[in-house]
């Protein structure tokens, strides 16, 4: 099968939310010396970064230079202190969850997003916290991500089957 060119969107899309439920925050927990549930006030406290990124799906769009804002996963997982043992981070919201290593988030640019090309994360983007891991495959943004939980083995990723049956492929 041929790969599709990008279209450039002029702004990331809106998908249909089911419900509106309340952000609860986000709980960090799992192999981690000081589970610790971050309210919103929490994650602006802590130092926030800027990182600057298109934005593609494998549907094959892309938003050209998104600008996002937040504190890096890094920093919120240096607060909860990571025990040796854990290798991935189950990242969700709802039933949607995804992996990442811990390396990846301890090295690259992943952040929790709060805020978008200079305002507010809005809902409809997956404020008032959304997961942005830049380069990765775009269902790794989670929307109004509320935990990552961090285990030794690499979790079920319940975000990449629907992106696999969206695209009609069985692998990325």
């Amino acid at each position: 099968m041929a790969e599709q060119a990008d279209r450039i969107l002029p702004g990331l899309p809106v998908f249909p939310r089911t419900e509106n439920p309340v952000w609860p925050g986000l709980r960090v927990s799992g192999l981690v010396e000081k589970p610790t549930a971050f309210s919103l006030g929490d994650l602006k406290a802590l130092p926030q970064t800027t990182v600057v990124a298109d934005f593609r799906c494998e549907e094959g769009w892309v938003v050209p230079r998104q600008t996002w804002e937040g504190p890096r996963v890094a920093e919120v997982l240096r607060r909860v202190r990571v025990l040796p043992e854990a290798r991935w981070i189950e990242a969700g919201a709802g039933d949607f969850t995804i992996a990442l290593s811990v390396e990846e988030a301890l090295q690259g640019d992943a952040l929790l997003a709060l805020r978008l090309n200079g305002e507010p994360l809005p809902p409809e983007h997956g404020g008032p916290c959304r997961l942005v891991v830049p380069g990765k495959a775009c269902y790794t943004s989670v929307k109004w991500v509320d935990r990552l939980w961090l285990v030794a083995d690499r979790p079920n990723e319940i975000g990449k089957a629907i992106a696999l049956f969206r695209i009609g492929r069985e692998t990325l």
